[in-house]
């Protein structure tokens, strides 16, 4: 019984811990407000960093792509974030994906997490599975999704850790402008 009593607890425990504000969240969305000069851009200003992103209004179902800029402001250095959720009626427990344009990109998470800023979470709401993904990106990385930017179209197939899965997501064309103004951004 008593084996019981702790799988009961170690339920509720888990349960609480999926539903509570992510990491991710609070570290993408928490803090912004609207930029002076144009609305549609948000702005987190802290002591070291500059976080820059486009905001659109997104339905709780969907899936989300988009950029974040981080800019040093001693050193003026900038780093692009991909942030990305991924939506679906099981875990996926994602461990890479393709950026789908022309080309094909493929970024591997699992080697990431030897030597980037990477966080990742996964929690269960609304009745399905969202699992979160925010990294750095590579300059060739960067190259790769300027030219789908340009391209005006793309898609991200994203594969498991677990086994042979695979989904594929498609980049709307108000998330293309809004990684196209952020790139602007990064690139100006």
């Amino acid at each position: 019984m008593n084996f019981f009593k702790k799988m009961l607890i170690l339920t509720i425990l888990l349960s609480f811990i999926g539903c509570s504000k992510n990491a991710y969240v609070r570290t993408i969305e928490k803090g912004y407000s609207k930029s002076k000069e144009n609305p549609s851009v948000y702005i987190q200003n802290s002591d070291k960093y500059i976080y820059t992103k486009k905001k659109i209004k997104y339905s709780v179902y969907e899936s989300q792509h988009f950029l974040v800029l981080k800019e040093n402001k001693k050193t003026q250095e900038k780093k692009l974030y991909l942030a990305l959720k991924y939506r679906g009626d099981e875990w996926l427990y994602m461990n890479g994906l393709d950026l789908i344009s022309n080309d094909t990109s493929h970024m591997d998470f699992m080697a990431r997490k030897l030597n980037t800023a990477f966080w990742r979470d996964k929690s269960n709401l609304v009745g399905s599975i969202e699992e979160y993904i925010a990294f750095t990106l590579k300059p060739q990385e960067i190259d790769a999704l300027k030219k789908m930017v340009d391209n005006n179209q793309g898609e991200i197939k994203y594969y498991s850790e677990v086994d042979n899965r695979s989904v594929t997501t498609i980049i709307t064309a108000e998330e293309i402008q809004n990684m196209s103004e952020i790139l602007d951004l990064y690139f100006k």
